[in-house]
């Protein structure tokens, strides 16, 4: 029988960034004042009242890359990437060994659709914090829509997983990949690390069973099907059944 290839989790990457740093040496006690009501303002999602308090933190303090970067969050939350992107290069120029600051602007490349841009600055905040994981992630994902490049897609993902091996999501990701090129085998390994690290993933039993499946492994795959369904992913777990490959 063909079962269609693996599904893609609904597993989010990253959320909006919430960023409540600390002032960097601002000295101004007003400055801090409208930096933390701003971060207040972020809590709500009341982005225009946190905009315009980090833009009086701004004023007080200029050479302060804080206020610049969680502006440029307030922004990113409105959706307007033009300005967020500003944001966070002025805040870079301030303090350029910010790898959360290339990360972020990353993100909103990515956003933005604009692939390769995204995958410098995340490759910028790798080479400034080796073991920020997720930006390994990130770039992965990139070179799987940008590129399709899953090789480097791989690699990055066998980064994610070094430097944060309780990543669940990043072993599912790269199980994905690897199921794409038809490296069942693999993918059937990283789906098992995923589970192992959340015993609730769904969509892990599931892809894991449609792996054994392409393996010809009837047993494992309809017993990993079955488990998806408990959580009540069953659409391919019925298929199977009503197909006579499992029962």
């Amino acid at each position: 029988m063909r079962y269609s290839i693996f599904r893609v989790s609904v597993v989010v990457i990253f959320s909006m960034l919430v960023v409540c740093m600390p002032l960097m040496a601002f000295g101004e006690d007003s400055a801090d004042k409208y930096f933390e009501k701003g971060n207040e303002y972020m809590k709500t999602k009341e982005f225009d009242k946190a905009i315009a308090e980090y833009s009086k933190a701004i004023k007080i303090s200029p050479k302060s890359s804080a206020p610049y970067f969680n502006r440029g969050h307030a922004h990113e939350g409105k959706g307007d990437h033009n300005s967020a992107i500003a944001d966070y290069t002025k805040s870079i120029s301030i303090d350029p060994k910010d790898a959360t600051a290339y990360y972020s602007r990353g993100l909103v490349y990515e956003r933005k659709q604009d692939y390769n841009n995204a995958i410098a600055d995340y490759t910028r905040a790798i080479k400034t914090d080796p073991k920020l994981a997720i930006a390994y992630t990130n770039r992965a994902q990139m070179y799987l829509k940008g590129k399709q490049d899953y090789k480097r897609a791989i690699a990055d993902f066998k980064e994610a997983v070094r430097a944060d091996p309780k990543d669940s999501s990043a072993y599912y990701a790269m199980a994905y990949v690897y199921g794409k090129m038809n490296d069942y085998k693999n993918a059937v390994i990283s789906y098992s690390e995923a589970i192992k690290i959340n015993p609730n993933f769904a969509e892990a039993y599931d892809n894991r069973g449609l792996a054994y499946m392409k393996l010809g492994d009837k047993v494992n795959g309809c017993k990993d099907l079955a488990s998806a369904c408990k959580f009540k992913l069953c659409k391919i777990f019925e298929i199977a059944k009503t197909k006579g490959d499992c029962k």
